[in-house]
Formats: C-alpha cells, structure tokens, sequence
C-alpha cells in the first residue's frame, strides 16, 4: 500500500523545515502562526472592550429617555402658558457638565433653549 501525497508532502516539510506547519494544504512556519494567534487575541481581547464600552451607552442612553420625553413634555407646557425654567448646573472642571447638557437637550426643541457657560463668581 503506498502512502498519499498528503503524508509525503508533510514528511518531506518536516525533514527540509522542522519549524513548518502544513494547514489545511498550506504551509506555515510556527513562529508565522503564533504571531498570528498573538493577533488575533489581541484583536479578540479589545473588540470585548469596545462590545462592552458600547452595551454600556446604549443601556445608559435608553434609561434616559423618559426622562428626555418628560423634558420634551415640559417644554411644551411652558411654550403654551408662557413660562420659564432655568436649569442650573454646577460642578467642578471636567464633572461632566457639558455631556450631562448635551444629552439632556438632544432631544429638545434649539429655537426655545440656551446654554449659557458661567464664569467664576
């Protein structure tokens, strides 16, 4: 019984190369397939991260909208009684005051609101 191509063809790799892999009829050197594996670990590991980074606003931007619709709802009321509101923040550099802002007047109408930046009293 003689042996298939595929056993020679890896016998006579291993004897010309012993740091060579045949893969699914390609040849690869072991130190190429861990570099590889190295990759896409690495690769692996930081798309976990931006999965998680980006679960975690979603969840977050949808807690926010009743919150927002209420908002919309009261803005609504104050443009047909004739109202005002002023909403006030305060905090340190860098509290996140500004995304706070941002993400409550998203969703609200620009022509009936201002943000105004406060300096040092």
């Amino acid at each position: 019984m003689e042996p298939d191509n595929g056993s020679l063809q890896t016998d006579e790799i291993e004897k010309s190369n012993s740091k060579m892999v045949e893969i699914d009829g390609e040849t690869i050197e072991y130190d190429q397939l861990i570099r590889e594996y190295k990759s896409l670990k690495d690769n692996a590991i930081t798309n976990k991260k931006l999965y998680r980074k980006a679960v975690s606003k979603y969840l977050q931007e949808k807690e926010l909208k009743p919150y927002q619709a209420e908002l919309i709802k009261m803005q609504q009321t104050l443009e047909k009684t004739g109202q005002k509101m002023i909403i006030l923040f305060e905090g340190r550099d860098a509290a996140g005051k500004g995304g706070t802002i941002r993400r409550v007047t998203r969703y609200m109408n620009e022509k009936h609101y201002r943000v105004v930046a406060l300096g040092r009293p």
